[in-house]
């Protein structure tokens, strides 16, 4: 079976009612189709803005708005070259800290925080974990099949080595006002519906809610 990928053209929201005290939000959109030559730049991105305790996201969310209990965002690779990236952020927060964790993180989707200090350890880090990297064994295989699916005809993590540190600011902020500013996604939603407001949900986009059934398929 074959499943067509949806462009995401407008905000949605996707409500599942499940009873318990947190709220989960989870934004997702579809982006372009797999480019190559962009993957130096999602790797120092990814490191940067939402992939781990010390990039802009966890680090504004979490640390200094104590606004989720866990959070993090990322820019996806596709598995295969016909296939397009994605962009994915999520927040599990407390079902009264709704509305600010929301806002929140559709802040930081707009606007990339500027740190000199992060860049670097983005940078620093994102190098060390392709040094200390190994590919052996069965696992050999497996990347090159890897690499094959995306039209890579060369280890990538070469590439990404070499050219990730040159890259700026600028270079990651352009990135992101193309990627992730003011562009539609899909709010998936898991919270107990009592514990939120309709009219937040409303302020959202179209709200959809799902049923085990169509989640599940049974």
């Amino acid at each position: 079976m074959v499943f067509a990928e949806q462009p995401t053209n407008k905000n949605q929201v996707l409500f599942a009612d499940f009873d318990m005290k947190q709220a989960e939000v989870f934004w997702y959109r579809t982006s372009d189709a797999y480019s190559n030559p962009l993957t130096p730049t999602v790797s120092l991105f990814n490191n940067y803005f939402g992939g781990g305790m010390g990039s802009i996201v966890f680090q504004t969310i979490r640390e200094s708005k104590a606004l989720a209990y866990s959070t993090y965002a990322f820019y996806g690779q596709p598995y295969k070259k016909e296939n397009h990236y994605t962009v994915g952020a999520y927040v599990g927060t407390q079902a009264d800290k709704f509305n600010e964790a929301i806002k929140g993180m559709n802040e930081l989707l707009d606007v990339l925080p500027e740190s000199s200090k992060g860049l670097d350890i983005a940078k620093v880090s994102l190098q060390k974990s392709i040094a200390s990297e190994r590919v052996l064994n069965a696992s050999i295989l497996g990347s090159y099949l890897s690499a094959q699916r995306l039209g890579n005809t060369t280890d990538i993590r070469k590439v990404v080595y070499e050219q990730a540190p040159k890259l700026t600011y600028a270079d990651l902020n352009m990135f992101h006002k193309k990627e992730m500013s003011q562009k539609p996604y899909v709010y998936c939603i898991v919270a107990k519906e009592d514990s939120l407001k309709p009219e937040d949900l409303a302020r959202l986009g179209e709200v959809k809610k799902l049923d085990l059934k169509e989640i599940f398929g049974y």
